[in-house]
C-alpha cells in the first residue's frame, strides 16, 4: 500500500503530546526575554507579573522549578544583551545641507511631491532611517550622489508604534549622478520592482494597488480603499502577514497531495517506496513558499510570520498533529531570539494569535467534529471555513485594541473574502508573476483587472452601509489580556480562574464604561511631533 501519511502505523501513536514541563521550559525563555522589553514600558507591572510567574513555576513543577527559573534570567538577560538603542540622528547634529551619496535600498512610496525610497547611506556615515525624495521611482540597487536638503524627523517611543527611530530625509538639491549596485543582496527587491513596474503598466492605479499589496508586500493603494476593507475587518488582506502565508501553503500543499493521489497505482507505489505523499508535497511546497518570501522583500514581519507559520504547519502536515503546540513555542521562541523587541509589534502579535487560533480550533474541530467520515473536497472546505473562523476570532481583541473599530460583518466577511482573495488571486498571482519574470508575460492580466475591481467595488459597496463597523474607545492593555486570560482558562476548562478573570474584566469594563459615556468637556492631545500641544 503507498505511504500516504507521514507517520507509520505501528507508530502513530507513539508521538505523546508535550507533557507540561516542555510547555513550562519553552514559556520561562518566552517570558524571560518579553520581561525585558516590557520592564522598559512597565517595570512595576513586569515586576509583580514575573514574580507570579516564578511563584507558579514553584507551585507547579517542585524541585525543577529552579531550571526554569534559571531560563527565565537567562532570556531576561539575553533580552539586555540583544537590545541595540536606536541611533539618535538628532544627537548627531547633520548640516541642513550636506553632501551625500548611498544606495536606493527598497520600494518607492507615492507622495504629493514625488517619490519616497528608503536609501542606505553611504557618505556622511550616520546610521538610522534614511529616506530619499525623488521627482520619479528608482529601481533598488541604484547608486546616487549629490548635493541635498536633510530634514529630521523625530520617531515615537511608544511600544507597539510602527517605528521608534528618527528618520532622516534628504531632498536632491540639482542634478544627481546615477549608476547600478549589481550586488547579489539586491536581486530580491530588483525581482520586487519589475513587478511594480508590470502591474502599475498594465493595470489601473486601486487593482495595482491591491496587487502590489498581495504579491510583493508594498503598500500604494489609497487611502479609502484601505478604509474600506478596515470597516469589514479585511485591513489584514492588505499587506502579507501570516494569514497570507498559512492558507497559500495550506492551498498548495492540499493540491500537491490531492493530484498526487490521482496518479495511476502503479506510480504512486513507486513515488512512495521511500517517502510519503505528505513528505513529498512538503518538499513540493516550500520552494513556492520561499519564492513568496522573497517576492515579499524578507521584510521583518513577512520574515516572522514565514517562520512562524511554516514551522507550526509543516509539523502539523507531516503527521505530528499531537505536538503542534511544540512547533509553535518553537517558532516563537526561535524569532525572539532572533528579534526580542518584535514581542510587542502587533505584526508579531496577530501571527501568533492567529496560528495558535488556528491550531486550537483544528484540534477542537478533529476531537467533535465528523470530518473522517466527510470527503476530501467537504472536509478540505469545513477546515478551510474552520481556520478563517479561529484565526479572526482569535485576532479580534488584538483588532479591537490596535484599531479601535468592530465590524459586524468582520467574521462573515472573512469567511468569504479571505478563502476568495488567499485561494484565487494570490496563487493565480504568484505563479503569474513567476511567469512574468521568467518569460516576461504576465497570464491573463484582464481577467485579473476584473476579478479585483469587481471584489473591490463589492468591499467598497458593503462598507458604505450603515452600522456596518462601530469605533470603540481605546482600552487598556490589562483589559486585552484580562481578555485573553479569560479565553485561556475557559479552554483549559479552569472553572474557578475563568470565573475570577471574567469577574475582574467585567468589574473593569463596568467600572470604566461611564467614563467614555459621560457628557462633557475632554481634553484631545494633538501629535505635532517633538512639538507642544494642549
Amino acid at each position: 500500500m503507498p505511504r500516504l501519511s507521514g507517520r507509520r502505523k505501528d507508530s502513530a501513536s507513539a508521538q505523546p503530546e508535550m507533557s507540561p514541563l516542555q510547555i513550562y521550559i519553552y514559556l520561562s525563555l518566552i517570558l524571560g526575554i518579553c520581561a525585558y522589553t516590557a520592564s522598559g514600558f512597565f517595570p512595576v507591572l513586569t515586576t509583580l507579573a514575573s514574580l507570579c510567574i516564578l511563584l507558579y513555576f514553584i507551585k507547579n513543577t517542585g524541585k525543577q522549578a529552579v531550571v526554569l527559573i534559571l531560563l527565565f534570567i537567562f532570556g531576561f538577560y539575553y533580552g539586555a544583551l540583544k537590545h541595540d538603542p536606536s541611533p539618535n540622528l538628532q544627537e548627531t547634529k547633520p548640516p541642513r545641507e550636506t553632501r551625500f551619496s548611498g544606495t536606493i535600498a527598497g520600494m518607492p512610496i507615492k507622495t504629493e511631491y514625488g517619490y519616497l525610497e528608503p536609501f542606505s547611506l553611504s557618505t556622511p556615515p550616520l546610521k538610522g532611517d534614511v529616506f530619499i525624495n525623488l521627482p520619479k521611482p528608482f529601481g533598488p540597487g541604484t547608486f546616487i550622489e549629490g548635493n541635498a536638503r536633510v530634514t529630521l524627523k523625530a520617531g515615537h517611543l511608544n511600544p507597539g508604534m510602527h517605528s521608534g527611530n528618527t528618520s532622516l530625509f534628504l531632498t536632491p538639491l540639482g542634478a544627481v549622478a546615477l549608476s547600478r549596485n549589481n550586488s547579489p543582496g539586491f536581486i530580491p527587491d530588483r525581482l520586487r520592482w519589475m513587478l511594480y513596474s508590470r502591474f502599475n503598466e498594465a493595470f489601473s492605479g486601486e487593482t495595482a494597488g491591491f496587487l502590489s499589496a498581495l504579491i510583493i508586500g508594498h503598500r500604494q493603494y489609497s487611502d479609502r480603499l484601505y478604509r474600506d476593507y478596515a470597516r469589514l475587518g479585511l485591513a489584514h488582506l492588505m499587506s502579507i502577514s501570516g494569514t497570507h502565508f498559512g492558507l497559500f501553503t495550506i492551498l498548495v500543499f492540499s493540491f500537491i497531495r490531492f493530484s498526487a493521489r490521482a496518479l495511476p497505482y502503479r506510480w504512486l507505489i513507486r513515488l512512495t517506496g521511500r517517502i510519503s505523499i505528505d513528505e513529498l508535497a512538503t518538499l513540493l511546497t516550500l520552494p513556492l513558499i520561499v519564492f513568496y518570501l522573497l517576492l515579499s522583500g524578507v521584510r521583518i514581519p513577512a520574515l516572522r510570520s514565514f517562520i512562524m507559520i511554516n514551522i507550526f504547519l509543516l509539523g502539523l502536515l507531516i503527521g505530528r498533529k499531537g505536538q503542534w503546540l511544540y512547533s509553535i513555542l518553537f517558532a516563537l521562541t526561535v524569532i525572539l531570539l532572533m528579534d526580542p523587541s518584535s514581542a510587542f509589534t502587533p505584526s508579531f502579535q496577530l501571527s501568533f494569535a492567529a496560528v495558535l487560533s488556528i491550531g486550537l480550533t483544528l484540534e477542537f474541530a478533529e476531537k467533535r467534529l465528523p470530518l473522517n467520515r466527510a470527503g476530501p473536497f467537504t472536509g478540505t472546505l469545513v477546515k478551510i471555513l474552520l481556520v478563517t473562523i479561529g484565526a479572526s476570532a482569535g485576532t479580534m481583541p488584538l483588532v479591537l485594541y490596535y484599531f479601535h473599530r468592530f465590524p459586524a460583518l468582520g467574521i462573515v466577511t472573512n469567511m468569504v473574502f479571505t478563502p476568495l482573495i488567499c485561494f484565487l488571486i494570490l496563487p493565480a498571482g504568484i505563479i503569474g508573476s513567476l511567469f512574468y519574470l521568467l518569460t516576461g508575460v504576465f497570464p491573463l492580466g484582464g481577467l485579473f483587472a476584473l476579478l479585483i475591481s469587481k471584489i473591490n467595488h463589492v468591499v467598497s459597496f458593503i462598507s458604505s452601509l450603515e452600522m456596518i463597523s462601530f469605533t470603540l474607545p481605546a482600552f487598556s492593555a490589562a483589559v486585552l489580556m484580562l481578555i485573553y486570560a479569560t479565553a485561556g482558562c475557559m479552554i483549559m476548562r479552569k472553572r474557578k480562574a475563568s470565573l475570577i478573570c471574567f469577574s475582574v474584566l467585567a468589574f473593569s469594563v463596568i467600572y470604566t464604561l461611564p467614563a467614555y459615556l459621560a457628557p462633557g468637556p475632554r481634553v484631545v492631545f494633538l501629535d505635532v511631533g517633538q512639538g507642544d500641544a494642549a
